[in-house]
């Protein structure tokens, strides 16, 4: 797996495929990719920007290969450590389950309901403080 911040158009497609979203770079994301090969794995992209915040979400090919601790350092350095904001907030959809399950295991916090957000379903609200992400621990964090 290799860690790649390039902002190519293909990781905004894959991602905006999976979170069924539009993204666009020239809408103001940013995106970091994993990448298999020439395959895309995962990827995580930040949106609404202000002076503290960012919303985050990751979108991943359905594996648990994606899942390395170079993405996960650089997916929570470039909104703690780059930007230097003080959060990030995340939505999940209500419904979906394992998604819920992998953003509290990440560290994220529920922070309340957004009712019918996905139309029927409810968001669960997450937030992550810089000062809660256990990532940025990481020592001898893997190169690519």
């Amino acid at each position: 797996m290799k860690v790649c911040g390039e902002q190519r158009p293909e990781f905004f497609d894959f991602a905006a495929r999976v979170l069924e979203v539009e993204l666009r770079h020239d809408a103001g994301a940013r995106v970091i990719a994993n990448l298999d090969g020439d395959r895309i794995a995962a990827v995580t992209a930040f949106t609404r920007f202000d002076a503290r915040n960012a919303e985050m979400s990751i979108a991943s090919d359905g594996s648990k290969k994606w899942m390395t601790r170079a993405f996960l350092y650089e997916s929570f350095a470039y909104p703690f450590i780059t930007l230097n904001l003080e959060r990030v907030t995340g939505v999940v959809d209500s419904r979906n389950r394992a998604a819920l399950t992998l953003d509290l295991k990440l560290g994220f916090v529920p922070e309340g309901v957004l009712r019918r957000w996905f139309g029927e379903a409810d968001g669960i609200l997450l937030g992550m403080l810089r000062s809660e992400c256990r990532w940025l621990q990481i020592k001898d964090v893997p190169k690519g």
